[in-house]
């Protein structure tokens, strides 16, 4: 941390690793996007600097052809290219065998453990980038559709239990997507699991009324009357 004296030096970083080769007003419009060109150029050349000197080498940001790169070549490691890499993976394995989807789900396990929080979560407030909030909601999106279909993969297969760790998963980082709770409660069901999946409900329910002020839609609530009764689900 006593490197990174400067937080637009490492905003600049981010924005390199994530964005690829770069012009000076593009970065402009990224991280200072209310100055004008002369200040950019002003602001820039500091960030530069403050950013090579805490990398410890000037190569490691190069600039080519009028914009300025990350360098590649060098060795180095970036959890986000390893998330977005492996998830890419997963979703061509699955296409080249639908039918036999085991090294898609072994694929979309390992990526979705490497996403360990939100994008740059330490960086906010006015003088973070909207890039930053842009790019990680993105990716947020982009975990919770890897879990989605993570979940719906186990369902296939009959490993019912997985996916009910899934859906949990799914609802703790989105409590208000009413379908991932109708799902988990199926599932629970489908587990032997009914009065466990009654009492999901009522949590459900206490949810919508004290954060929302509603009730649960008319499909979740017929599912729970469903249960009660003891009809098949």
């Amino acid at each position: 941390p006593a490197d990174w004296t400067y937080a637009k030096a490492r905003e600049l970083l981010f924005f390199l690793l994530t964005h690829g080769p770069a012009s000076k007003e593009r970065i402009g419009l990224a991280l200072w996007p209310d100055a004008d060109a002369a200040l950019v150029r002003q602001q820039l050349h500091p960030a530069l600097h403050a950013l090579r000197r805490a990398l410890g080498a000037s190569d490691w940001v190069l600039f080519e052809r009028g914009c300025y790169r990350f360098n590649r070549e060098r060795a180095y490691s970036y959890d986000v290219a390893a998330f977005e890499a492996t998830l890419a993976q997963a979703r061509q394995a699955l296409t080249a065998a639908p039918d036999a989807p085991g090294q898609a789900i072994s694929l979309l396990e390992n990526a979705v453990r490497k996403y360990r929080g939100d994008f740059l979560a330490s960086e906010a407030g006015p003088a973070a980038g909207e890039w930053i909030a842009a790019y990680r909601a993105g990716l947020r999106q982009r975990w919770l559709d890897a879990n989605a279909l993570l979940a719906g993969l186990y369902i296939s297969t009959g490993d019912h239990a997985r996916a009910v760790t899934i859906y949990r998963r799914l609802i703790e980082a989105d409590p208000y997507q009413e379908q991932a709770h109708r799902t988990l409660m199926l599932l629970l069901a489908r587990l032997g699991e009914r009065a466990q999946a009654l009492r999901h409900f009522e949590s459900l329910t206490r949810l919508l009324r004290e954060e929302l002020a509603t009730e649960p839609a008319p499909e979740t609530a017929a599912l729970a009357e469903a249960l009660r009764s003891g009809a098949q689900v």
